[in-house]
């Protein structure tokens, strides 16, 4: 069988499987929204009426929320302007690529076969070569609006994904160790009071699976994991990460690994922001290889 054809069949086949997971869990990611927004619809708390009924001045607190608000949305505006500064003059994350230099006896380096492209014959026989791109820019951005108890939340989700195409010469357990590069910054902003809702989230998440004959089960780790109703945050996240994963492979048959890093953001109220920029200027995020042995 012709190599090259075989791997793009393959190819098309696993990126059918990858459409169908994104597709069911942007279906879950609709009803988590939908159920937010009932739990949202149930909560009288601190509505209005609720809070005019406790004899409060509805109107100057509406007043006094509308101007925080205000402020926040400003303050929010300087910090990503900050941020954004500050994304035009970075590393270059392949500068600090050691791993070639340095692989064990009976290791290997793979490069993307659907974001790059590398040919070698080893003991993982040879890599296919499909093209593509070892970095990726990806942001997502949410805000809130209202008082944030029965409604004004805000989610955002992307995903970037990488395959790594190899066969095995041996049938045998593989340690497959993907290498994560982030360059970009995030912003997390809530001022939640006691007679509001507010919250803000941020979630980057590297994520691996591993597909040969089926697939071999999801590891996601994140990088950042922030969820508060009141933060005021900013930080870049200039970093070279490595994951772990193990898998039993067959001999001679093609193996894919497929690599992702998936952002999360969630506003909840007036103000109430989340940001994830690996976009802007010099920033970026890659997945340059994996290493297996």
């Amino acid at each position: 069988m012709n190599i090259p054809t075989e791997i793009q069949d393959l190819h098309q086949q696993l990126i059918a499987e990858l459409q169908i997971e994104n597709d069911a869990e942007m279906a879950q990611s609709m009803v988590d929204i939908q159920d937010d927004s009932n739990d949202a619809s149930c909560q009288t708390s601190c509505n209005e009426s609720s809070l005019s009924a406790l004899g409060l001045d509805i109107d100057k607190l509406s007043a006094m929320e509308q101007q925080t608000c205000a402020d926040d949305e400003q303050a929010f505006d300087a910090l990503d302007q900050l941020m954004t500064e500050q994304s035009h003059e970075l590393l270059d994350a392949s500068e600090l690529d050691l791993d070639s230099g340095f692989l064990p006896e009976d290791t290997q380096l793979i490069t993307p076969s659907w974001s790059g492209e590398i040919a070698q014959d080893n003991d993982l026989n040879a890599q296919a070569v499909i093209g593509g791109g070892t970095c990726k820019n990806l942001r997502t951005h949410a805000t809130g609006s209202g008082w944030g108890c029965t409604g004004g939340r805000a989610t955002r989700w992307r995903k970037a994904t990488w395959v790594f195409w190899f066969r095995p010469s041996q049938s045998r357990f593989y340690a497959i160790k993907p290498r994560f590069v982030f360059r970009g910054y995030y912003i997390a902003k809530a001022n939640d009071k006691w007679y509001n809702c507010k919250n803000s989230q941020v979630k980057i998440s590297a994520q691996t699976n591993v597909f040969q004959y089926n697939w071999k089960g999801l590891r996601s780790v994140n990088m950042v994991n922030i969820n508060k109703d009141n933060v005021n945050l900013n930080r870049r996240l200039d970093d070279t990460r490595y994951t772990n994963y193990s898998a039993l492979l067959g001999k001679n048959d093609w193996v894919a690994v497929v690599c992702s890093v998936k952002l999360y953001v969630r506003a909840q109220g007036g103000g109430s922001a989340a940001k994830v920029d690996f976009s802007t200027g010099a920033n970026k995020v890659c997945v340059p290889h994996i290493i297996v042995s």
